[in-house]
């Protein structure tokens, strides 16, 4: 997982990766740092149950990030909401202000004080789901206030939905990096796409290298980009028997 969480600070740019995973009665949670100073966790930690979870009371201060984090995991909040996603993800460009959601199952509004959350300024909670349950979370952190889009948001819940998919399955490192690296090239690609400082055969020449740094064994690998009878190649590019192709 370590590999999955840099692969994941990467592709995402953000300051902290941490992806907690259900693993039956408890949870791991696995997390990267990579500013100022790089830095990993891990640890294992009780799972968030509806059996623990309790009415606030109304003169209790705000709940913090880890009660948040907790309630995104168990649905307790209506997709439709406010920092919600049709998906179930919670994101905030800044974290100073207030939040307040009322559960999708009614009771007594719950409130958040984020300001305490490591100085950073923008997070993003992606449930990661199987068989229809949340089985955990992708949550990115940035010190950067208004640090994500709605774009990049579908994006990491597209990354989110990849790996839960290849935990679900039991993959091996070898899949599960496989699956970052089509990601991250993916997200290289619409980063491109939206400089307007790169001329046209610039950033072809630049998607063909996050092509060849997608594939599995990157170091041995080349590609190869055509358009309108242009080719485009990483250095060293030769045509041989063992090769992938697409129209």
């Amino acid at each position: 997982m370590r590999f999955v969480c840099k692969a994941l600070a990467d592709f995402t740019g953000c300051d902290s990766i941490e992806v907690l995973l259900s693993q039956g009665d408890r949870c791991t949670r696995h997390e990267i740092t990579v500013r100022p100073d790089e830095s990993v966790a891990y640890e294992v930690v009780e799972c968030p149950s509806p059996d623990r979870d309790t009415e606030p009371d109304e003169n209790a201060p705000a709940a913090s990030l880890e009660s948040l984090s907790r309630d995104v995991i168990l649905r307790l909040f209506d997709p439709a909401a406010p920092f919600f996603t049709a998906n179930g993800t919670f994101w905030t460009p800044d974290t100073t202000r207030p939040l307040s959601f009322t559960p999708r199952f009614g009771g007594r509004e719950r409130r958040y004080d984020l300001r305490g959350a490591g100085g950073y300024r923008s997070i993003a909670m992606i449930p990661l789901s199987a068989g229809g349950h949340n089985v955990g979370l992708l949550t990115c952190r940035s010190h950067r206030p208004n640090r994500f889009t709605a774009s990049e948001i579908e994006l990491y819940e597209l990354a989110g939905e990849s790996l839960s998919v290849g935990l679900a399955h039991h993959g091996t490192q070898s899949e599960l990096r496989e699956r970052v690296n089509e990601l991250t090239c993916l997200f290289g690609i619409t980063r491109l796409s939206t400089r307007q400082d790169l001329s046209l055969e610039e950033t072809l020449r630049q998607i063909v290298e996050l092509v060849r740094q997608s594939l599995l064994h990157s170091d041995v690998a080349h590609a190869r980009l055509t358009l309108d009878g242009v080719e485009y190649e990483t250095p060293g590019f030769v045509t041989g028997e063992q090769r992938l192709s697409a129209p």
